[in-house]
């Protein structure tokens, strides 16, 4: 049985009021039965429904389909046609899910999208809200739409342009014209076509989300390389705050320089013979560190880097900013890259690097060969070997990867804003022991690692933090014991055992 839960909004006296549509894939042909104060949705939306996916070149399910909603959708008010056909299409596998995303608008037999009354009160509804990041609406309704900050207002045409979208054509949809519209970032056109095997591409979302540091091994420096873009790629548009600080690193500290404000989270690979201060900064300018703040700092070649450079990089992990001299006067910089460490095998390359700096690292992947467009058989026969169950059974393309990053990371910021952190990473131990809400069995399964010497305490601690990350990828409350496992075995770089 696949379930698929879809947001929308039913107007109510004075505004509107939050829906949520369940479409339940009935995969063993049995009765589907809806749950109290739930109401199924009425016979006539449903064939309305069909219709339009079929005519939007789109198969609708031959197993049984059980649709419902949490509240009162009216047998006459077309507004949430758009929503329940996006439920019946995401609980069918025929488009990811758009996480945080609000739907309304009706649909045509054809499969057209059209605007309906209501749709301006609701949208007005939605102004001030924080868990939300895009609203799909009629293109007609476009003109009239509210400015919503930290909401994207996007119109769409057909409901074929709502699941293109969805699948990473980010030109599928309009933006409305009115108002500041957060910016949707594209993947790097030199990065189109890449598939990610699904446990390669679970560890490289969860190590986006979080902001935890990575460790990439594989025989390919090309793979490893590609690998680490896409880290830089999964990383969500830099907010203004943080392009501030990133430009202000660029002109080190010269207040006249012209560095124009870029929202693109940067990548930088310094050389392995780079010398420290090309790796920090110093009078001269700034570092390699200072330029990726905010990005990927890959640092390629792991066992051929001199102590001095990794000390140099374990008070850059610790304190999060370097003081480098500016006409003279020493001047604090924020240094606050995501770190990639790279190198061929693990046994052989890591014993030059320190063990404080590798127990700093949280996400270890090993990295096969990464085709576009295609895998090779062996690597499909070994994921489907290695519990594929836990992410999914097809290679993830990554506007897909992207669009579930930048909602965990929203909802990262959201929990911790209390505490003065925005990402899983910078969660203090205290703030960490209070918050994180784990199951028994995922306390036994840490402690009898760490009594093995297996997890170092810190080593706990960090296996915690990364657990938040593929629960909130998940859109989960709390780490669950498989998020648990997961964070376990991105730290041990092996994988979940299967159910």
């Amino acid at each position: 049985m696949t379930t698929a839960r879809i947001r929308s909004l039913v107007p109510a006296a004075g505004g509107a009021q939050d829906l949520v549509i369940t479409a339940v894939l009935e995969v063993d042909h049995h009765a589907h039965t809806t749950p109290p104060g739930r109401r199924r949705i009425t016979p006539e939306r449903h064939d309305r429904v069909k219709a339009a996916i079929r005519n939007s070149d789109r198969p609708y399910p031959t197993t049984p389909v059980s649709i419902d909603s949490n509240g009162f959708t009216g047998r006459e008010h077309p507004l949430h046609d758009l929503a329940v056909a996006v439920a019946v299409l995401t609980a069918s596998g025929e488009m990811p899910q758009l996480q945080d995303t609000v739907f309304l608008g009706g649909l045509g037999l054809d499969g057209s999208v059209r605007p309906t009354p209501e749709v301006q009160a609701c949208l007005r509804y939605l102004r001030g809200r924080t868990d939300l990041r895009r609203v799909i609406v009629p293109a007609a309704e476009l003109d009239g739409a509210p400015t919503l900050d930290g909401i994207r207002v996007l119109g769409a045409t057909t409901l074929a342009q709502v699941v293109a979208y969805a699948h990473g054509r980010r030109d599928a949809l309009t933006p409305a014209p009115s108002g500041r519209q957060p910016p949707e970032r594209p993947i790097p056109s030199f990065l189109d076509g890449v598939v990610l095997p699904p446990w390669v591409a679970r560890g490289s979302a969860t190590a986006a989300a979080g902001r935890h540091h990575v460790l990439l091994t594989g025989p390919e420096p090309t793979d490893r390389s590609l690998l680490a873009h896409t880290l830089a790629a999964l990383l969500p548009t830099l907010t203004d705050q943080q392009a501030l600080v990133l430009a202000r690193n660029r002109r080190h500290g010269d207040p006249v320089a012209e560095v124009p404000l870029d929202h693109t989270p940067p990548y930088r690979a310094p050389h392995r013979a780079a010398s420290v201060s090309a790796l920090i900064g110093g009078a001269h300018g700034p570092g390699e560190a200072l330029l990726a703040t905010h990005g990927v700092l890959h640092l390629t070649a792991a066992g051929h880097r001199s102590r001095e450079q990794w000390e140099a990089l374990l008070r850059i992990v610790d304190n999060r900013s370097v003081v480098l001299p500016v006409d003279g006067t020493p001047t604090g910089f924020t240094a606050d890259p995501l770190i990639v460490v790279s190198c061929p095998d693990l046994a052989s390359e890591m014993r030059q690097v320190p063990p404080s700096v590798y127990d700093r690292v949280s996400v270890r992947l090993h990295v096969p060969h990464c085709d576009r467009d295609h895998r090779t058989g062996q690597e499909q026969t070994e994921q489907e070997q290695t519990g594929q169950e836990q992410t999914g059974q097809d290679p993830v393309t990554l506007p897909v990867l992207a669009d579930a990053v930048a909602a965990a990371r929203l909802r990262a910021a959201r929990r911790w804003r209390d505490t003065g952190v925005s990402t899983n990473t910078e969660v203090p131990a205290d703030v960490l022991t209070l918050s994180s809400v784990f199951p028994r069995t995922s306390w036994q399964l840490l402690d009898r690692h760490h009594r093995a010497g297996v997890l170092s305490e810190h080593g706990v601690d960090e296996v915690r933090r990364v657990a938040w990350s593929p629960a909130d990828l998940d859109a989960c409350e709390h780490p669950e014991p498989r998020h648990v496992e997961q964070a376990l075995a991105l730290r041990l770089q092996s994988r979940p055992t299967p159910p």
